[in-house]
């Protein structure tokens, strides 16, 4: 089970099949992996349940937020005036436009 992102081998909580001198000798020191047992597949389904269970609570959360915001009217008045400066290049004079 890879504790961490691992270019060419996988991603984080990826369970891989990886030879046991690599895993022995790469992995495991440099702490990037775990042996895939019974115990920490426990660890590792308890980890995922528990993502999956918070990413739920969010939309729930959000879900509720947007109704609320759906049922919200905002009225803004904006009191603006245009004005624009026109530069004709091709006759060389500055035209200036109100509206």
């Amino acid at each position: 089970i890879l504790k961490a992102d691992i270019k060419g081998v996988g991603k984080k909580d990826q369970v891989i099949n990886a030879s046991d001198v690599y895993a022995r000798n790469f992995l495991f020191p440099k702490d990037l992996a775990v042996e895939a047992n019974n115990e920490n597949m426990a660890k590792l389904e308890a980890k995922q349940n528990s993502a999956k269970f918070q990413k739920e609570q969010e939309k729930e959360e959000a879900l509720k937020v947007a109704d609320k915001l759906s049922k919200i009217f905002l009225k803004i008045k904006v009191h603006f005036v245009l004005y624009y400066k026109y530069y004709s290049y091709l006759c060389n004079t500055e035209k200036e436009i109100n509206g």
